[in-house]
């Protein structure tokens, strides 16, 4: 036990059991919004940073976008502080002390409930926006204030650990979003390099803005794959209520012809399929290339898929999250949950049949086989879920990464003149 740790119940225990009080006696439909809020209120952050990037981007504003730039690594930042704080002071959460009704399921022992992570980040990105923009700071500071006050409505945690969690996270970010405006003369150097697209508009010429749309679609993706990584790994894995709602539905509504099909669909989202996938995407993609153009363009597409699987085990092993109860599943599944291997993995090679058709085909071809690809991965993820071996983040995670990988790579296809978009695609 540390010598630091709290007694949360001796600092404000009482007005904690009066909050908690009143949201056992408050409306459903309150609840319900108030805890859809603290679950998943992260995500508007996430937004606003994208779009103080943009903004800032758009105005040629060097050292705006060098503190947007900055603003993700700062909140991660302000959240291992805090995490480190929580180590350092080891405050049993409420639940586990005061034993009261909540809203939100009970963290695990070992779960630490000051300061409070959501309180730290929120504060952060408000702080980031700040000092990068703020209009946008306008919506962020008082969302920031009803992320905390939801935690304690909730009943994860005490107000003072939500009061610290602030200060923390708006501390830590004010200052090194300022520090990050020491950056603009490197911005300023990036915008002759090939990353202009981040940090200024880009020179307009014909292949300029099919590489900005991919590129800010990868960027976006990315961002909001990081806060989900983020989020899960805040619990320790543990389900949100709306994993657990969904799962608890997948158990209670499954015949037998419903789940044979989720099956025979989720098992092309592994083994041999999705590689043989690959390498006919490439082999596709580089036809009238020649032989070695074609096996060239297939060796392509397999590593790409190979590396991008790769990093996703790197994720895995990472965030390690478990599965549900195996008394749930009803196919076999091994290994840890976050991201689905088969959601990401479907996800990818649909991705490079997409990209081969649309190098190939016609354009109603390539319309018809987005579609069909499509929603073939979706119905892989969807099974995951269905057959009770993922969480429905851990598929969430698996088509954000997958999206990632996919939109950074028809970026960088773009950017060196080899896509081959039909105009009426392209409008």
């Amino acid at each position: 036990m540390s010598l630091l740790a709290l007694d949360g119940p001796a600092v404000d225990g009482n007005l904690y059991t009066r909050l908690t009080g009143l949201a056992e006696r408050a409306p459903a439909w309150l609840d319900g919004l108030v805890t859809v809020w603290s679950t998943y209120g992260l995500a508007l952050f996430a937004v606003l940073m994208v779009a103080a990037w943009w903004r800032a981007r758009a105005a040629a504003d060097a050292a705006r976008t060098a503190t947007a730039l900055a603003a993700p690594l700062v909140v991660v930042s302000a959240f291992l502080a805090d995490t480190g704080l929580k180590s350092v002071f080891r405050e049993q959460r409420p639940c586990q002390t005061l034993h009261t009704v909540t809203l939100e399921a009970c963290p695990p022992l070992g779960d630490w409930s000051f300061p409070s992570n959501h309180a730290a980040i929120a504060a952060a990105a408000a702080a980031a926006l700040w000092v990068t923009d703020r209009r946008l700071a306008a919506i962020a500071v008082p969302a920031a204030l009803l992320m905390a006050f939801s935690r304690v409505w909730v009943g994860a945690h005490y107000p003072h650990d939500v009061v610290l969690g602030l200060a923390v996270g708006a501390v830590i970010a004010w200052l090194l979003t300022r520090a990050a405006r020491h950056a603009t003369p490197l911005v300023l150097r990036l915008g002759s390099t090939p990353l202009r697209p981040l940090v200024a508009p880009p020179v307009r010429a014909p292949a300029a803005p099919r590489v900005t749309r991919w590129a800010l679609a990868a960027a976006l993706c990315a961002v909001l794959f990081a806060v989900l990584t983020a989020l899960v790994a805040a619990r320790h894995g543990s389900p949100y209520p709306l994993d657990e709602s969904l799962h608890r539905w997948s158990v209670q509504h499954r015949p037998a012809v419903a789940v044979a099909f989720a099956r025979a669909v989720t098992a092309t989202g592994t083994g041999p399929v999705p590689y043989l996938c690959a390498v006919a995407a490439g082999l596709i993609a580089g036809w009238g290339r020649g032989s070695h153009g074609r096996l060239l363009t297939a060796a392509g597409a397999l590593g790409f898929l190979l590396l991008a699987q790769g990093m996703r085990y790197a994720v895995l092993y990472g965030v390690a999250r478990p599965r549900p109860p195996v008394a749930d599943r009803v196919t076999h599944a091994s290994g840890f949950s976050f991201p689905s291997g088969h959601t990401a993995t479907s996800a990818l090679v649909a991705g490079l049949l997409a990209w081969a058709v649309w190098r190939a085909a016609s354009p109603a071809t390539a319309r018809l086989g987005w579609v069909l690809f499509a929603c073939w991965a979706v119905t892989v993820g969807l099974t995951r879920v269905y057959l009770g071996v993922h969480w429905p983040t851990d598929v969430l995670g698996g088509w954000l990464y997958a999206l990632t990988w996919l939109t950074a790579a028809m970026a960088v296809d773009a950017w060196v003149g080899r896509a081959r978009v039909p105009r009426e695609v392209v409008g």
